[in-house]
């Protein structure tokens, strides 16, 4: 691009340089002008592809001795595993997917001389392999391994849920529900080491290598279970009528500590939950099987177990081996407190507003790392807890976005972003953060984006709302603009000031951008019953199927962007997916007078249906109180008032939010002759699979937006 624009500008001294007419030197002047302007807006401008190209990085593990970090990047669909070793500068893809095939890479572990990886794609409840590119190479879940050693990759089996043993030594999986082991030393073949009944998931080594703790999900229950390598035998522990889970080894293998959850009849995702029957946790020691109760959470805030803020693979770390550390929501935040397993003294260790999601021990265990938006409610902070001193220290601030936190040689290493770069490796050493492997990175990936700004916006019900401010690009207070609200999926999510640790909110935030970018105002509304800022707001009273009290935010966001003298009151939209799509078609039904469009992605559209996918034993005839209020808080009751255009947005294998919600609402339009476009994503799944499908999905949405914007 320099070098056209160069040739542009010496051409037009040259012009110029021949002439010595001046009036023709004038004519010449802006006729060049002119061209060189037409030529650079050509050149400079960006596509919507161009703020989705840069690579996105997952999973990101470090060696045990710190010297190799690993991640699964995504550079626009092409999956492949990266490798970085110490001095942390080069980059190598150890594997070589080069196409927008829709395989995933999932499940990444990493020990001192292997990467072990799960590539293939999971089976719909038909048992059909998600495929949307038709690729006719094998798409089955399977275990690959990459020796540093050999520099090759060898198959190990089908299976998922892979952990590496603590000496390095040993693969534990999980295949036909059942547990498997495969030496990573040997060629042995692998062994088969249980035969359960349920489901079987959560493995976690013993600290020796020689067990593996698993629950066995039963249903209304679950037990925790130990196999034993030498001798093989497998057997359960303390076993009850509630639901046992998240187990975890005391420092010298001796004990297991787990959670245990009262089974409630009838409670449901999407269910505004303050407090339940209290959880537990218990203790068992391995060598005379008994076992104890050492902390039961109270009655009121925090005694339901909620499972929408913790992010890791494990809820309790031992601290020695007499006391525990554990995510607690008895002052309404989700928040790290220690209990001593002797004398039951109970220490809150992360006070202030906000929610701790995960946590892990230092090498050393000196100190525990933690990830939480404590102190800066609209961001993710690493924090280090210091296990003598109880005292935190912040590992990274300011306005940046730092998550998947590891350990390595020279320090630490994270996922970093902001408001205008994507998530990328950064290694922090002695104070100081640099970005690695940045040769990975796009060329096209625009500059100058919009910094957001925090907002609070009162719903119509007078509850005051977080959201995020973008303003258009070169903003001047005395224009109207368009203006557009996006509404986030989940509803256990949170849009943070900058680009999401989440693909699908990355992919979202670059899509605010841009809409900022072509002269949109744009608010990103985190609505009630989200996360990040509270039991209370996350359990918000009567949302969801209980009353869709959030659409209450929906509206009076809109009529706070009505109200400011730089909107265009006649071009105000909506957009979102899944639960955003949910809301926005609560929007255009009820609000057709405020929101002249909206595009609704996988939305749902009939609670009755919708809560099914996830609470798989409900029937309508049993719960009637409930149905009937379901059924008033879907958008589909309210088709008499909707009048907005709308383009819906479906992949037809989506495991989330069944097709037939969209199926359904089309059909409604019609017959209440409300203008609509759609499209259709064969065999894709909720999360876009294919890069190509992400591009199309967002390019019609501003252009549906942008043709639609004053109505039908």
């Amino acid at each position: 691009m320099k070098e056209i624009v160069t040739f542009i500008a010496q051409f037009y001294h040259f012009q110029l340089g021949n002439e010595n007419n001046k009036f023709i030197q004038m004519k010449n002047r802006c006729f060049f002008t002119v061209l060189t302007m037409f030529w650079v807006n050509i050149l400079f401008s960006q596509t919507l592809s161009d703020y989705l190209s840069q690579p996105f990085p997952t999973t990101l593990k470090a060696s045990p001795n710190g010297k190799h970090l690993a991640w699964v990047m995504n550079e626009q669909g092409s999956r492949n595993v990266v490798l970085c070793s110490t001095p942390f500068e080069q980059a190598i893809k150890i594997t070589n997917n080069q196409t927008d095939n829709g395989i995933e890479i999932s499940e990444l572990h990493i020990s001192n001389k292997d990467i072990v990886y799960v590539r293939g794609n999971s089976p719909n409840p038909r048992g059909e392999i998600a495929n949307p590119a038709m690729v006719k190479e094998n798409i089955e879940r399977t275990i690959y391994k990459y020796s540093f050693a050999s520099g090759k990759t060898d198959t190990i089996a089908k299976g998922t849920s892979i952990r590496i043993s603590p000496d390095g030594s040993m693969l534990a999986y999980i295949s036909g529900n059942q547990i498997w082991t495969k030496s990573l030393i040997s060629n042995e073949a692998p062994k088969k080491i249980s035969q359960l009944r349920g489901g079987t998931s959560s493995l976690v080594w013993s600290p020796k290598s020689d067990k593996i703790a698993f629950v066995s999900q039963r249903g209304d229950h679950s037990f925790i279970g130990i196999a034993e390598l030498q001798p093989q035998n497998v057997y359960f522990i303390n076993e009850s009528l509630d639901k046992d889970m998240m187990p975890s080894w005391s420092d010298d293998g001796s004990m297991i500590a787990y959670l245990r959850m009262p089974t409630v009849h009838q409670q449901m995702l999407f269910m505004p939950i303050r407090s339940s029957l209290p959880w537990s946790i218990w203790i068992t020691n391995l060598a005379d099987m008994k076992s104890k109760s050492i902390f039961t959470a109270s009655e009121g805030m925090g005694s339901h177990l909620s499972n929408s803020v913790w992010i890791a693979d494990q809820a309790i770390v031992w601290n020695g081996n007499a006391d525990l550390i554990f995510p607690y929501e008895k002052n309404g935040w989700s928040q790290l407190y220690n209990i001593n397993i002797n004398t039951a003294k109970l220490s809150h260790l992360t006070p202030g507003e906000g929610e701790v999601e995960w946590m892990s021990m230092t090498k050393d265990k000196k100190q525990l790392f933690y990830l939480s938006n404590i102190g800066d409610i609209d961001r993710k902070h690493i924090s280090l807890l210091d296990l003598a001193s109880l005292k935190t220290s912040a590992l990274t601030s300011g306005e940046t976005i730092n998550v998947n936190p590891v350990q390595i040689e020279e320090g630490w290493a994270f996922l970093q972003s902001d408001h205008a770069k994507t998530p990328w490796p950064t290694v922090l050493k002695s104070a100081t953060t640099r970005e690695i492997a940045t040769t990975l990175k796009s060329k096209t990936f625009p500059v100058g984006l919009r910094k957001p700004q925090p907002i609070k916006i009162t719903a119509i019900d007078g509850h005051q709302i977080p959201a995020q401010l973008f303003l258009p690009k070169d903003y001047d207070p005395k224009k109207k603009y368009p203006a557009t609200i996006f509404l986030h999926g989940g509803s256990r999510r949170q849009m943070l000031l900058g680009f999401n640790f989440s693909q699908y909110y990355s992919n979202s935030f670059a899509l605010n951008q841009y809409m900022a970018d072509k002269g949109y105002i744009v608010i990103s509304l985190n609505y009630r019953s989200g996360i990040g800022y509270g039991v209370n707001f996350r359990e918000a009273l009567d949302y969801g199927p209980f009353g869709a009290s959030e659409v209450r935010d929906v509206i009076g966001t809109g009529m706070y962007l009505k109200s400011r003298g730089d909107v265009d009151e006649k071009r105000l939209s909506l957009w979102g997916g899944s639960y955003g799509g949910y809301l926005t078609a609560h929007g255009l039904a009820q609000a057709s007078d405020i929101f002249s469009c909206g595009v609704d992605i996988h939305g749902v559209h009939d609670w009755n249906d919708g809560v099914v996918i996830f609470n798989t034993w409900y029937e309508k005839s049993e719960m009637p109180e409930f149905a009937k209020l379901a059924e008033q808080s879907s958008p589909l009751n309210f088709m008499k008032s909707w009048k907005s255009p709308v383009l819906l947005i479906h992949a037809d294998d989506d495991r989330n939010v069944a097709f037939n919600q969209s199926v359904r609402l089309i059909e409604q339009l019609r017959r209440h002759k409300v203008y609509h476009e759609q499209i259709v994503l064969p065999d894709d799944i909720h999360n876009f699979l294919l890069h190509k499908n992400w591009v199309r999905t967002l390019e019609a949405t501003f252009d549906f937006l942008n043709r639609n914007g004053v109505g039908k």
